[in-house]
């Protein structure tokens, strides 16, 4: 109920200043948290892109090699054909030879690459590939319920004006 005692100024400025005070605590709260999500994403990535390195064992490696001279000498429609085989096999050798590496020597098309990525984590760190995505998933719902809840209390306060009046008033 709204004090009575005060003036509808009055009144604005401190639902104003309570509002500001009360946001400013669940901003600086969700910073942090936002943070360490973030970390733990990073280390998530980092997870991925080291699941994503060719074979270090000698005999996969040198059949890696082969894989990539292989689909290297194809053209582009008969490269993909191999590679949405691949995919559908879960053949990951095949998929890993496509994608590993910079993006400037991959040998999937570009508008393709990720799905042969995808299928080649879901594959074979699908638990890694997961918490990644709820990750990043969790990331952006809580940037947008933040955005939202900064939208409802500028909806439901006005900042400016409670401002414009504290100024005036001082």
């Amino acid at each position: 109920m709204a004090d009575l005692t005060k003036t509808e100024p009055a009144r604005l400025v401190a639902s104003a200043k309570f509002a500001k005070a009360a946001l400013e605590t669940r901003h600086r709260e969700f910073e942090g948290i936002k943070a360490r999500a973030e970390a733990d994403l990073k280390a998530a990535q980092a997870k991925l892109k080291a699941a994503m390195a060719p074979p270090s064992n000698p005999g996969d490696a040198c059949l890696f090699q082969n894989i990539r001279q292989h689909l290297r000498s194809l053209p582009t429609g008969d490269r993909v054909r191999l590679l949405e085989q691949a995919k559908a096999e879960g053949d990951n050798l095949t998929l890993l030879a496509a994608i590993a590496g910079p993006t400037f020597l991959s040998l999937a098309p570009d508008d393709l690459r990720g799905g042969y990525q995808d299928a080649f984590l879901a594959n074979t760190v699908p638990n890694d590939l997961g918490h990644a995505t709820r990750l990043l998933d969790a990331l952006q719902s809580a940037t947008d319920g933040m955005a939202q809840l900064d939208a409802h209390a500028n909806k439901l306060i006005d900042f400016p004006t409670a401002d414009a009046i504290e100024r005036s008033a001082s």
